[in-house]
This record gives C-alpha cells, sequence and structure tokens, in this order.
C-alpha cells in the first residue's frame, strides 16, 4: 500500500512500551518509519480490550479499507467477535494473523503444578494429564469459534505460529486475494 501513495494507520491494542497507541492513516515514508517504530517498541503484555478497542477502530476505518489484525486473540471470543461484523457490513477487507506459541498449544508439561495467565487472572492447580487430555477439544473449540467469526466478517484467517518468521506469513496473508 505504501508503495502506490496509499494512507496506512496503525493502532496498537495492548502491549507496552509503544511511543503512541494511534497513528492515523497517512502516506509516505515517515509514516512507514513512524509505524515501524512503534512497532518495534511495543512489547506483549496486558488485555487489549480487543472488543471495545475493534469496535472503536470500526468507527474511523473508511469503506473498502483493508485492516490488518495482527494477535492472539487471547480474549473470550464473543467479547471481541461482534465488533468485527461492522467490518463486514462496511465492506472492510478484514485480514487476521493469529498468533500463537505452539509450545502452549501442545501444553508439553508433565507433573502437577500451578499455573498463571500471561493476560493475569487467579493461580490454577492442574494435573497436566488432565490438561493434556481435554487440551485438543478446547483448542479445536476455540480456534473454530475464532474462525466463525472472522468468516462471518467475510474475513481472511492465517494462524501464525510464533515460532515461525511473522513477517513472511504477514506477507502471505496481504499477497492472498479476498
Amino acid at each position: 500500500a505504501m508503495l502506490h501513495h496509499e494512507p496506512v494507520g496503525l493502532a496498537i491494542l495492548g502491549g507496552e512500551g509503544a511511543p503512541w497507541s494511534w497513528l492515523p492513516p497517512s502516506g509516505g515514508r515517515a509514516q512507514l518509519a513512524r509505524i515501524h517504530s512503534a512497532l518495534a517498541a511495543t512489547r506483549p503484555g496486558g488485555r487489549a480490550e480487543l472488543g471495545v478497542e475493534l469496535a472503536r477502530i470500526g468507527e474511523r476505518v473508511r469503506r473498502r479499507s483493508v485492516v490488518v489484525l495482527i494477535s492472539d486473540l487471547m480474549e473470550e471470543p464473543e467479547t471481541w467477535g461482534r465488533a468485527l461484523d461492522a467490518y463486514g457490513a462496511r465492506g472492510v477487507d478484514l485480514r487476521v494473523l493469529h498468533i500463537h506459541d505452539p509450545a502452549e498449544w501442545r501444553f508439553d508439561v508433565s507433573g502437577p503444578a500451578r499455573y498463571r495467565s500471561p493476560e493475569g487472572g487467579e493461580l490454577l492447580t492442574a494435573d497436566h494429564l488432565d490438561v493434556q487430555e481435554r487440551i485438543g477439544e478446547v483448542l479445536a473449540e476455540y480456534r473454530a469459534e475464532v474462525a466463525s467469526w472472522v468468516l462471518r466478517a467475510r474475513g481472511m484467517l492465517l494462524p501464525a505460529p510464533s515460532d515461525c518468521d511473522i513477517a513472511l506469513l504477514l506477507g502471505r496473508l496481504l499477497r492472498a486475494r479476498p
């Protein structure tokens, strides 16, 4: 988009260290530098409040824009899914890069332990055998729910393991035909 001088903006939802959380769409090399700088400074952390923030951004996005969401989507899908409906209704080309940690999804742990979500929450004691027995089923349900919300908004979804080259996956997502 930047090569065609089209306006590009950035919204950072959650995270820490970002010099700003919103860059209105603009064109040119200076905008690209601001986007790179903000992304390089941002570290994962905290809750993004996806539902509220995606709804707020949806009000700002022009019809027929391209919106790329890069997220682990680790908030209950029903809290953010409905916000995507407006994107589909406005003809927005929504593309979602769903970041996930393969080690978390495999749950390659042995022995009972106490766990706390990186997003916060109470300590939870669990036996690894109980979790491993259900993790596949729970993940399949979660991934299906995420996919249904994105598809409902007429969007494209690409799972992105965090141990892969995210830039390569993002390029693939952007080159894909809607």
